[in-house]
């Protein structure tokens, strides 16, 4: 049998289901399916912990197999439709069978309630993510490794979201790139299309970042 973990949301959501990946792999070695988007998950091999990852277009290759553990972090009416149709002994997540939507597991009943609404919440969306089917003692003992030296310095900050809410203003930037050289780091503004983005990314926000540093020197 395998573990299958469904994750078919954006980048973001990807890269905080990693930690899952590593300890559900220690808790119980059996193969993990990750079920996500190619785009997404393509780039980010090299980074990833060891799992088969299947395109989001080949989800019905997966009900060739039975599970163990099959836990749904994505809230698309597709794979709630698919979780339903598995074999499987545990679920946890979303759900639809027989036009009735599910979530099984308590904390990701309080995961789904924070959409929108997650401004007070003190856990980590990573250890939501896993709190109803991994040990927290397992999750206590993680080391996660420290990056070791500068090598040239650089580091990305991307300025885009997905929506608005989810992007902090210019002064924040400001604030963040101004301590990051204090600390011998070289930040690197990345934007997507959007105007928005492109406004504070690009050369007017180099003032802005001029000024905070002098006010605040």
């Amino acid at each position: 049998m395998k573990n299958l973990i469904i994750q078919a949301q954006r980048l973001g959501d990807l890269v905080l289901t990693y930690p899952l990946f590593a300890w559900l792999k220690k808790q119980d070695d059996k193969e993990i399916f990750v079920l996500a988007e190619e785009k997404f998950y393509k780039e980010l091999l090299p980074l990833s912990p060891q799992v088969t990852y299947i395109p989001t277009r080949e989800m019905a290759y997966l009900k060739n197999f039975s599970y163990d553990t099959v836990i749904n972090l994505s809230h698309r009416q597709d794979t709630a439709n698919l979780a339903a149709k598995l074999e499987k002994n545990h679920l946890y997540g979303l759900e639809e069978k027989n036009n009735c939507r599910q979530i099984f597991g308590k904390w990701q009943l309080y995961r789904a309630s924070l959409t929108h609404n997650n401004h007070y919440n003190r856990l980590h969306w990573a250890d939501l993510n896993a709190l109803d089917c991994i040990n927290p003692q397992n999750m206590l003992a993680a080391k996660w490794p420290v990056p070791q030296g500068k090598q040239n310095g650089k580091i990305g900050l991307f300025v885009g979201a997905s929506e608005k809410a989810k992007r902090p203003d210019i002064d924040f930037w400001a604030e963040l790139a101004f301590q990051l050289c204090k600390k011998g780091y070289n930040p690197v503004f990345i934007s997507g299309p959007d105007e928005e983005e492109k406004n504070i990314a690009y050369p007017s926000f180099f003032s802005k970042i001029s000024l905070h540093s002098i006010s605040n020197s």
